[in-house]
């Protein structure tokens, strides 16, 4: 058996499943030109697949830090370390775009930063983050109670998420900061980093996972259909609890599936789409500045507009990634490596 982007660290299949995340954001925000068809109202797809992959990630790390010899609460400290260093840099910067450029107030910005507001697209930071308190929960849960119990104890948690989008249905896929609407897919990745044991996962199956490749790709383009149809009102809101069910379910098998190897994991650790991968959330935070860069001096529809957009789109998220995200994220692990008395390697 091979290993898909090694054994030891972040499969390089996870990092295009990112960019397969933010190119459904993208493709949808530019909304006509990329495509022979229209494309927009799809964003949310992408950005459920985000949910799943970062709880997946998250839970899977500090299970494994508490499961070593380092005290809990070095553990957990790292943890919070790394998040902060990982999201502020670069959500900093763009928020201060934003004032600077008129479109929040002195006032609104202090909320942003503090999490309690969320502009335009920016909405998905504060939830996610929200989640990031609830990992540690399951994380611990996980040593302390058994897996039938922590498994029933998930089952209601889903269970009330649905029930909440059952009564408020147009409040599951909106730009509301509440995370219990969409508990699903952060539910469900942290689910299956809870039953991965072993590097056995990170190994490749061979080329008989053709089939449940083929299944998964068929069914997130019908997730992504039926949203498009929701979010356009040709179907019934009372669907999305269930559509948020579904694709948090679909995203979750992606992860499994890259992570086995296969057909699907060697697309998806194809070198365009893990450099779209790694410079994702730079992309997914600057997108809108470049999109309304290009409406503002008269840029607007067909092939060449949409195919310049995203150019320039994927130059300005190469730039955060390497000015911004990079130092954060080496000070997140320097600061982290220092509380867990580690010392760095290389």
């Amino acid at each position: 058996m091979r290993c898909i982007g090694g054994c030891d660290g972040f499969s390089l299949a996870l990092h295009g499943l990112r960019g397969v995340a933010v190119l459904f954001v993208l493709v949808s925000h530019i909304g006509t030109g990329l495509l022979p068809f229209a494309h927009h109202g799809i964003g949310k797809v992408g950005v459920w697949i985000f949910f799943a992959l970062s709880a997946f990630l998250l839970t899977r790390g500090l299970v494994a830090a508490l499961a070593t010899q380092v005290a809990p609460w070095r553990a957990l400290g790292a943890y919070f370390l790394h998040r902060v260093c990982r999201i502020y840099p670069l959500l900093l910067v763009v928020l201060l775009l934003h004032w600077v450029l008129g479109q929040m107030t002195a006032a609104e910005l202090g909320w942003h930063v503090l999490l309690l507001a969320g502009h335009d697209e920016l909405w998905a930071i504060p939830v996610e983050v929200a989640y990031y308190c609830v990992i540690p929960c399951l994380a611990v849960l996980a040593r302390r109670v058994s897996r039938l119990l922590l498994h029933g104890l998930a089952a209601a948690m889903l269970a009330v998420c649905v029930g909440v989008g059952v009564v408020n249905p147009e409040i599951v896929f909106s730009n509301a900061l509440d995370l219990i609407p969409r508990l699903a897919p952060f539910l469900l990745g942290s689910l299956l980093a809870l039953q991965v044991s072993g590097p056995q996962w990170l190994c490749s199956r061979g080329s008989g996972l053709w089939v449940p490749a083929a299944i998964w790709v068929a069914t997130m383009l019908l997730h992504a259909a039926a949203y498009r149809g929701l979010s356009s009102g040709r179907f019934p809101i009372e669907w999305a609890p269930w559509l948020s069910l579904g694709l948090g379910a679909t995203a979750t098998a992606g992860i499994a599936l890259g992570l086995q190897g296969g057909p699907l994991s060697r697309v998806l650790a194809s070198r365009g789409l893990v450099f779209v991968g790694r410079v994702s959330f730079s992309l997914y935070l600057t997108h809108m500045f470049v999109l309304d860069a290009f409406t503002q001096v008269g840029f607007s529809g067909g092939a060449l507009r949409g195919w310049s957009a995203l150019a320039v789109c994927m130059l300005v998220a190469a730039v955060g990634w390497h000015v911004i995200e990079r130092p954060g994220i080496a000070w997140g692990r320097l600061l982290g490596e220092r509380l867990l008395g580690v010392r760095s390697v290389g």
